[in-house]
């Protein structure tokens, strides 16, 4: 019994050993491998974004309206964003319009001679027609010299009688003085601008100037001056040979339009125009102001005169006519680095109130936008109407930059930014689908291409190179 006691003893203790050895490594020749369990992994969704404003809106007279083209901005680097401004103008009472005081200032160099002086004439009488006794009206002419022709006046009966005589006194000579004209112009107009809420001067030329002030940053600072004493300044080029990039600085930084004339014939309609602006302004020396966020870069803005100083973007536009309708399309830079809501820039829109005697008037807004981590959202979620309109605004910029090249005397190049153009419009039509605007710039595009095969002595690419210069100011 002792003795089967003991055996039973000797196995356990035996049995008790082999197991503690299989717990020693090293001890016994490896199983086979097993991988050891694992648990599901757990996937983090995306923390919820921070809802993104929608469009700012601000103002009276002049209503502001921000967008931007990605409300939820990709988390984790710098990211680009167009930043859309529009801005409306009130509707005026049409059965009262504005009484005006202007000034034509007319090229009469050796060049003028023939139809276009003919086309000037008519038109400028044509203007006379449309004026009454409300209004004053003052007409300067240039060639190497300056001359008054018509005194400041006011637009009665028999003084538009004598105008229309003095008109067709006009004799062509000379060279191209646009400085003096325009300085003449200013002192007609000065002794009368306090009485009127609205003083304009209308220049019209078909040369470089080449007497007084010739150089560009001349006659801009001329023409900031111009802006500066209330006054507005639109500028009208006719035929091939004026200076486009000058008239349409003198215009930009004088707060009035610029026009190509290919022909002088449709003077009389432009003359019209200008008119109908005038009486009709309600805000005159627009500048708006984009105050980035720290970190974000105001890249460039499209289709408008835009200086930068400590950091802030001013944009020049010019004066607001009732009811009338302009967009700022400006490319962002901004850091998208940490989730959550995020203030991008700061828009303000400064001008002289007309409808108030020309008291300053002034829209304020902020622009924010949402940095998120969910990639699917920033998509999603991104506002195609600005993205296109950005997209309008790239494109007519390359074919503006055709027409300058052209200009310029660089005709490979200007080939070269028409196919770009070409090239990211259809792009555009692949991504946001067919518009009206792309198709118009299109359609411009490749009259401009076909210009460029004829020979280079024909004038078909210089007139297609300014009528395109043109369009970009008009169609941004």
């Amino acid at each position: 019994m002792k003795r089967t006691a003991v055996v039973f003893g000797a196995a356990a203790l035996i049995g008790l050993l082999a197991l503690v050895i299989a717990f020693i490594p090293g001890q016994l020749p490896p199983g086979p491998s097993v991988a050891p369990p694992v648990a599901n992994p757990i996937v983090k969704p995306p923390a919820p974004a921070v809802p993104a404003p929608g469009p700012q809106v601000a103002g009276d007279v002049l209503k502001l309206t921000a967008s931007i083209s990605d409300p939820y901005l990709l988390a984790g680097a710098e990211r680009e964003t167009f930043l859309k401004i529009d801005i409306d103008a009130a509707r005026l009472d049409t059965s009262e319009r504005a009484p005006v005081n202007l000034v034509l200032v007319m090229d009469r160099s050796g060049s003028m001679a023939g139809e276009k002086m003919e086309q000037c004439r008519a038109a400028a009488r044509h203007l006379v027609t449309k004026l009454d006794e409300r209004d004053r009206f003052a007409l300067v002419t240039f060639g190497s010299d300056v001359t008054t022709i018509i005194g400041s006046t006011l637009a009665t009966a028999s003084a538009r009688r004598r105008m229309e005589a003095a008109i067709d006194s006009i004799n062509e000579m000379g060279g191209t003085n646009i400085s003096g004209g325009l300085e003449a112009g200013l002192a007609q107009l000065a002794p009368y601008r306090e009485q009127y809420n609205v003083s304009r001067v209308v220049l019209l030329s078909d040369g470089q100037a080449n007497e007084g002030i010739s150089d560009p940053k001349g006659l801009a600072a001329l023409a900031r001056r111009t802006a500066s004493r209330g006054v507005t300044l639109s500028a009208i080029g006719v035929g091939l040979d004026f200076n486009e990039l000058v008239l349409e600085s003198l215009a930009e930084y004088g707060g009035g339009s610029y026009h190509f004339l290919a022909e002088a014939s449709q003077l009389r309609s432009i003359f019209a125009r200008e008119l109908e602006q005038a009486v009709s302004t309600v805000a005159i020396g627009p500048a708006l102001k984009i105050t980035p966020q720290p970190g974000v870069i105001v890249a460039e803005v499209f289709g408008y005169l835009a200086e930068s100083s400590a950091g802030v973007t001013t944009v020049r536009l010019p004066d607001f006519a009732g009811g009338q309708h302009r967009k700022v399309v400006a490319r962002l830079l901004v850091p998208a680095q940490a989730e959550g809501l995020l203030d991008v820039a700061d828009v303000g829109l400064a001008y002289l109130d007309v409808t108030r005697g020309r008291a300053p008037g002034m829209a304020q807004l902020s622009v924010k936008t949402s940095v998120t981590s969910d990639a699917r959202l920033a998509v999603e979620k991104r506002d195609k109407d600005v993205a296109a309109t950005a997209a309008h605004a790239n494109a007519l910029k390359v074919l503006r930059n055709a027409g300058i090249s052209y200009s310029q005397g660089q005709r490979d190049q200007a080939a070269q930014y028409v196919k770009q153009a070409e090239a990211e419009l259809r792009k555009a039509e692949a991504e946001f689908g067919p518009s009206d605007e792309f198709k118009q710039i299109l359609g411009e595009a490749q009259v401009f291409e076909k210009s460029l095969q004829a020979p280079p002595s024909s004038a078909a690419g210089a007139r297609a190179a300014k009528r395109v210069h043109s369009f970009s100011n008009t169609a941004r």
